[in-house]
């Protein structure tokens, strides 16, 4: 009996031991907020991201730019320039390394084509775009920019007053909304045409349904603004992401932006409808990819474990906040004991420095004419305590 009791301790005691080292080994592999290891769960895959203006995506941008600098993948840019634009010229892009068949990565605004992402990324890329409520999207880059002094609007007018000024000025004024569509191009610019819509119904003939289905058949993730979060751990799930990588701070945002409702729940039917009249593709584009969203199971608990790590890591990191550049934009602060910090300077580092920092990393031994310009923006980061060029291998 003695010696039954004591194989059975020895047999619990061991089991004990396996479950302690099991739960230290989980503990350590959870991406903590000062002890990550770029341990990833899946090789890396090739992503494109085709940004959309006022959606987000710069803040996924950052996100997905730090997935590739982390990963050591090759990104498709041009030397000595972080944005590529409308088009993508191949001939223009940094070239290969001899070790690589596909560029491993893009995360910039540009129209999409499939046979020339084929080419750049091979067959077997993943796409990805983010969208937003037309409306929305709309009044966000009125509110960017800042609406037409022309207009004359009263300090305090409501932001239907202002649509419904500013839509009767376009229909009336011809040299107007010339001067409007040129100069609020961002606004004017739609999320259906950076997923090449005009070119495809063009060239196929094709109706507005054959574009939505075609579009539903290209990309792998369809991110919504209004459901960034949701749409996040789907990205960690598709590209073996862990938590931590998916912690951001918004970018391009306006004072007390994220606390604020949709816009469109203080405009009449009348004034959605002139917005929504710019480019009813995107309406439906929109409209189609929300529908399939909510469909969707989701985990509450996942969510919950997810934003509260948002707001952990955003208190520990962050002690302040001020209004920077052109269109006073909300910046972050680090506090001044993280500043040594790597994964809070990760988190802080905003999307262009990262495509700058891509740019450069890229363009070693390219010559460029932008080294003043560069040397600017590199002092700037500096002074932001974002990561640098010499933060990658």
């Amino acid at each position: 009996m003695f010696r039954l009791c004591n194989v059975r301790c020895f047999f619990a005691l061991v089991l004990c031991t396996q479950i302690l080292l099991y739960v230290v080994y989980r503990h350590i592999q959870t991406p903590q907020l000062h002890h990550r290891l770029h341990r990833y769960r899946q090789p890396a895959r090739n992503v494109v991201f085709v940004k959309t203006h006022k959606t987000g995506s710069s803040t996924l941008s950052a996100i997905l730019h730090r997935y590739g600098l982390n990963r050591g993948l090759f990104f498709a840019t041009y030397p000595g320039k972080a944005l590529i634009g409308d088009t993508i010229e191949p001939s223009k892009l940094i070239p290969l390394p001899p070790d690589h068949t596909f560029y491993n990565i893009i995360s910039q605004h540009f129209v999409y084509d499939k046979q020339t992402i084929s080419q750049l990324f091979g067959p077997n890329y993943i796409l990805i775009t983010i969208l937003r409520n037309p409306v929305d999207r709309f009044i966000s880059g009125m509110n960017f920019i800042g609406w037409p002094k022309s207009l004359n609007l009263p300090p305090d007018a409501q932001i239907d007053s202002k649509v419904q000024i500013l839509f009767a000025r376009i229909h009336t004024d011809d040299k107007f909304r010339e001067w409007f569509l040129s100069q609020y191009k961002i606004v004017i610019e739609t999320m259906s045409d950076s997923m090449g819509a005009e070119r495809f119904m063009k060239e196929q003939n094709a109706r507005l349904k054959s574009f939505i289905k075609y579009a539903d058949q290209e990309l792998d993730l369809v991110l919504l603004q209004e459901y960034f979060d949701d749409g996040l751990l789907e990205l960690g799930d598709l590209l073996g992401m862990d938590g931590g990588e998916l912690i951001y701070v918004r970018e391009n945002c306006k004072q007390n932006c994220t606390k604020s409702k949709p816009y469109s729940e203080s405009l009449s039917a009348m004034s959605k409808d002139l917005i929504r009249s710019l480019n009813p593709i995107d309406t439906a584009l929109y409209e189609h990819f929300k529908a399939k969203h909510l469909t969707k199971r989701k985990s509450v608990r996942r969510m919950e474990q997810f934003q509260k790590q948002l707001e952990t890591t955003f208190s520990e990191c962050m002690c302040g906040e001020n209004s920077r550049g052109l269109f006073h934009t909300v910046s972050y602060e680090l506090c001044p004991e993280k500043i040594g910090d790597r994964f809070c300077r990760e988190i802080i580092t905003d999307s262009l420095a990262y495509s700058l920092i891509v740019s450069e990393r890229q363009s070693k031994g390219i010559t460029t004419t932008r080294s003043e310009v560069m040397s600017k923006v590199r002092k700037q980061m500096a002074d932001r305590h974002f990561l640098s060029v010499d933060d990658f291998p």
